[in-house]
């Protein structure tokens, strides 16, 4: 690359560079001593997740971290937790947010090692994503479905890592030797959207399902959702340039019958799923719950019913008492 192209690329990135230094400066006063509300976003490539970080990024409180951020990120993948924490640590925003889309089949693990964190599960209509898909990268889906097919789980890493015996069974039920690039596109769609259900996300207290469609057609009221699941303050202006005309701006992409059928019931699960969400809120951190006693007994156990649930979604909870036998049905941070 030339002293020309170096210039020009710097010209292009630095106005959103000198912002995201503004932006930090401008976080300081929130010093670097308090609760930090940590979230990973999750799902199919080619999903709107990228829509979602830019909105995230118009609020003062957050900090966004795409998976290409060298710091967080190699090779797309998250690195250490110590590193993340680290980097947590030395931001000061009260926000922070990772996209790890390339480890979305590790979601439960990622929510289990961060048990105060949040998370959101993007998903769009299979169709969308396989023609963006196959425009994008071609035949290289359909390769991936022939690895699986195979029983090659090695060569191509975290694309065909953790795939549940159902998953499996299923894209071996409809493979043919001919399938097309965009057939290829909507089985990896099925591959990486199973994992909700597989990994039990669905159900995950601290996780939420996110329509692309929503986003998109009425983005006050599904980013506001969103916000407060996160933890931070909305405002509609932040939303003021999503537009709705990328849904299902071109045909159904062609495939089998079997193929469709495995997307659409697929697809129809994550609608229910997604409708059945109880309202989103965004619940205080730490809590402080006093009680003179711990012992058994019904305001104990009150006491103990709520710190759980609150702790299951990502709550601070402190129980500050005396002591007693009930304190052993807390459940750890």
């Amino acid at each position: 690359m030339s002293l020309v192209d170096d210039l020009g690329a710097w010209r292009k990135a630095g106005p959103a560079f000198w912002a995201r230094q503004k932006k930090t400066l401008g976080q300081a006063r929130y010093g670097w001593v308090h609760p930090k509300r940590v979230s990973f976003v999750f799902g199919c490539q080619r999903s709107g997740t990228k829509m979602v970080m830019r909105i995230l990024e118009n609020s003062p409180e957050t900090r966004i971290y795409h998976e290409n951020h060298a710091a967080a990120f190699r090779d797309f993948q998250l690195r250490d937790d110590a590193v993340l924490r680290a980097m947590v640590a030395l931001n000061p925003a009260p926000v922070q947010v990772f996209k790890p889309i390339c480890d979305s089949q590790e979601a439960d693990l990622i929510l289990g090692r961060w048990p105060r964190a949040r998370g959101l599960w993007v998903y769009r209509h299979h169709d969308d994503v396989a023609n963006s898909a196959a425009e994008k990268w071609g035949e290289h889906q359909r390769e991936l479905v022939e690895a699986v097919v195979r029983g090659d789980f090695d060569t191509w890493g975290w694309r065909t890592r953790r795939l549940p015996a159902d998953t499996i069974s299923a894209l071996r039920r409809v493979y043919r030797t001919d399938l097309a690039p965009s057939e290829g596109a909507l089985l990896f769609w099925y591959m990486r959207n199973a994992f909700v259900f597989a990994l039990g996300l669905d159900a995950h207290p601290r996780l939420r399902l996110v329509k692309y469609e929503d986003l998109v057609s009425r983005p006050v009221e599904a980013f506001r959702s969103m916000f407060a699941h996160l933890g931070a303050r909305f405002h509609d202006a932040y939303v003021a340039r999503v537009r709705s005309d990328s849904v299902g701006r071109r045909e159904p992409p062609a495939a089998s019958a079997e193929i469709r059928q495995l997307c659409a019931e697929l697809q129809a699960r994550l609608d229910t799923a997604y409708a059945a969400q109880p309202e989103a809120h965004d619940l205080p951190s730490p809590v402080l719950m006093a009680i003179n006693t711990m012992g058994v007994g019904g305001a104990e156990r009150y006491v103990a019913a709520v710190s759980n649930w609150l702790a299951d979604r990502g709550v601070d909870v402190h129980v500050a008492s005396t002591g007693g036998e009930v304190l052993r049905e807390l459940r750890p941070a």
